[in-house]
């Protein structure tokens, strides 16, 4: 025995022939019926709380463990019914039979209960009986009114309930739990039916599949799929989509559904069975929608084995949607492209006609936080960027972003919650740094910028607990910019710390390819090279000239500072980078201190000079002046101190080597 979950168990049998299979299937149907009577008994009539009729009131008491077992052992001698996706059969009907509390919960009426059906005029149709005139989920009883005193009564409960409901008879319920029902049912709907078929003695019912069937299925599913888009769009976004556009869309969509499903038989059944005027006129149409793309989808030779892990079965069945998507002939992959650019660029913010869930001061809030997290992470990541590309490549997402963080500020505002003016402005500074500022300015305005940023997440926090959270969540449109907003920032973020770390390393390749090409191999030294000197040279010989790149951005002196130089001894020149020498931090590759004072000293051809009114070296300076000349020592070799004690007549280090600016000319 295993068990799939704390319901559904699972027995091995060994798997055998029958002599008569309709006498198998008498006797699967007995055990069919007693578990789907001890399932009611035990979850059912507990869970939804079901009004059950006298006819009904008497049960066997057989044990839920004890009816599964036999169901199993039941269907082993039935090989010929199979699952889909090889799964148990007798475990696909009790998970399906596991739908049913589920679907309780959303019935207008609790179950078992009993209705009046008008048979005379328009059968079925629910005429008054008593104050209740709605139908029951998914457990009913039936009694059709034909004449004054003519009645049928059909029990539409347990067994029969898998048997007869159709998909799209269930009430109306949110798409999260609706995915929850709609497999299981399916599959274990079509083991009954199939059991029902072989008791009653029916032939399975086989139809043929053509050799273009793959192609077709494909382009149905994926028609059917952008013409669901194309309805949400225009249902919760009125004027998303201009009319002309609209129409022509949905004419050209519909047009290859139709022409998928007219070539294949098993299309036009499930079509067939969905698009029913009745049906048409008392079901969504984008649940319709949904439903046979969803049915059509257990057809995918793709489609993945439903199973415990509805993260990963999900994840899956989008895998597969997508790829039919991508696979579809060349017009519906532009009406795709068409509904996508809508959603990311006209679906702002959901305001479907009559219905004001959407429009309440939680629900603009809570996507006022969502976009404006988005905002947040991207400024706050361009503070830390030492490069950057102009014109900004995300400008428009940016701009879209701003409306939409517009679009939710207004609507609080009309619903009563107004933004404090400092928090509105400190918004619009952030996007339009955004928007406008270069890496320089980032860089100097970096403290500035996370202080704005702090105090909009004070007030988001505050605000959140004023406004309470929305009951009305996320719908696909806003998930998929969300989504797609999210995966830009982070490549652009990427790509600007990887271009960085390109150009430190183009210098020391640089630096390298200079000296393969000057000199041989020189020892290393734990913290650098060493430089290949001419014999006698002295510090005075020695000739050091800043590069202007690569360049980098120092927030600490707020100072851009370049990363090599060229040293000149005599006829000896070499390239060489500040890591190379072993200026260089470990964990971030920026330039240490000392390598900083000595690119302060450039400008002064090899001269620090007391600052300000100071009659001697800051203690930074001392600091660093004793680093940077341990490092030239260990550089080049040279006996001697490469640059000079503090000279207290005129107030200043000095070199004892020739500095060089970038600027310069070239020598």
């Amino acid at each position: 025995m295993n068990m799939h979950d704390k319901s559904t168990l699972h027995y091995d049998f060994e798997k055998s022939m029958p002599s008569s299979l309709k006498k198998a299937a008498d006797w699967a149907w007995t055990c069919y019926e007693r578990l789907c009577q001890s399932f009611c008994t035990t979850n059912c009539i507990k869970d939804a709380k079901c009004k059950l009729p006298p006819q009904l009131e008497s049960h066997s008491h057989i044990g839920i463990e004890e009816a599964q077992k036999a169901f199993h052992e039941a269907l082993a001698y039935l090989p010929v019914i199979e699952a889909a996706n090889d799964e148990c059969p007798a475990c696909t009907v009790v998970k399906a039979l596991h739908t049913f509390p589920l679907i309780a919960v959303r019935s207008e009426v609790p179950p078992v209960s009993e209705m009046k059906m008008n048979g005379v005029d328009c059968y079925p149709k629910v005429v008054p009986m008593g104050a209740n005139t709605k139908r029951s989920f998914p457990c009913c009883i039936i009694n059709t009114w034909i004449g004054d005193s003519e009645h049928v009564i059909e029990n539409r409960c347990r067994e029969m309930v898998l048997l007869n409901l159709d998909i799209d008879e269930l009430p109306s319920m949110p798409p999260w739990e609706y995915e929850k029902i709609e497999h299981p049912l399916l599959q274990g709907q079509a083991v009954v039916k199939r059991l029902w078929a072989i008791k009653q003695g029916e032939p399975e019912e086989e139809i043929k599949k053509s050799e273009l069937f793959g192609h077709n299925l494909t382009n149905a599913i994926a028609a059917t799929i952008c013409l669901r888009d194309l309805l949400r769009a225009n249902v919760f976004y009125p004027g998303s989509i201009p009319e002309d556009d609209f129409s022509a869309l949905e004419r050209s969509l519909l047009e290859w559904v139709n022409h998928s499903v007219e070539r294949e038989p098993l299309l036009k059944k499930i079509y067939g069975q969905l698009f029913t005027e009745e049906s048409s006129e008392a079901t969504n149409p984008l649940d319709t929608l949904s439903a046979f793309y969803s049915v059509m989808l257990l057809h995918h030779p793709d489609m993945p084995a439903i199973n415990a892990d509805g993260g990963k079965t999900k994840e899956s069945i989008s895998e597969v949607m997508n790829k039919c998507l991508d696979d579809a002939l060349q017009p519906i992959k532009e009406a795709r492209d068409y509904i996508v650019n809508v959603k990311l660029r006209s679906c702002i913010y959901p305001s479907p006609e009559g219905n004001a869930q959407y429009r309440s001061t939680s629900r603009y809030f809570m996507m006022l936080r969502e976009y404006w997290m988005l905002c947040q992470k991207a400024v706050t990541d361009r503070t830390s960027h030492h490069v950057a590309w102009h014109p900004y490549p995300l400008s428009t997402i940016v701009i879209n972003l701003k409306h939409r963080i517009d679009t939710c500020i207004k609507g609080m505002s009309e619903t009563g919650s107004d933004i404090p003016p400092d928090i509105r402005s400190d918004m619009d500074y952030l996007v339009e740094a955004l928007l406008h500022w270069d890496v320089d300015e980032f860089s100097i305005g970096g403290e500035d910028l996370l202080n704005k940023i702090q105090s909009v997440a004070l007030w988001l926090e505050e605000t959140d607990i004023q406004v309470g959270r929305s009951l009305s969540a996320m719908i696909p449109e806003e998930q998929t910019y969300i989504e797609y907003a999210h995966q830009l920032f982070e490549k652009y973020n990427k790509d600007a710390k990887t271009a960085f770390q390109k150009m430190l390393s183009n210098a020391d390749k640089q630096a390298a390819q200079f000296k393969k090409n000057t000199q041989a191999d020189s020892p290393k030294e734990k913290n650098g090279e060493t430089f290949p000197l001419p014999q006698g040279t002295k510090w005075k010989d020695v000739k050091i000239r800043f590069l202007e790149t690569p360049a980098v951005y120092v927030p600490k002196h707020d100072i851009h500072v370049s990363m090599s130089i060229r040293i000149t001894v005599g006829d000896v020149e070499k390239v060489v980078s500040c890591d190379s020498m072993g200026m260089t931090r470990k964990n971030n590759q920026m330039p240490k201190d000392q390598w900083v004072l000595l690119y302060m000293m450039a400008p002064k051809y090899g001269k620090l000079e007391a600052s300000g009114n100071d009659l001697g070296p800051s203690k930074w300076a001392v600091s660093q002046i004793k680093e940077l000349r341990k490092s030239l020592k260990s550089f080049f070799k040279i006996q001697g101190n490469p640059i000079q004690e503090w000279d207290r007549d005129f107030n200043r280090y000095s070199c004892n080597f020739e500095l060089i600016p970038e600027d310069h000319g070239k020598y």
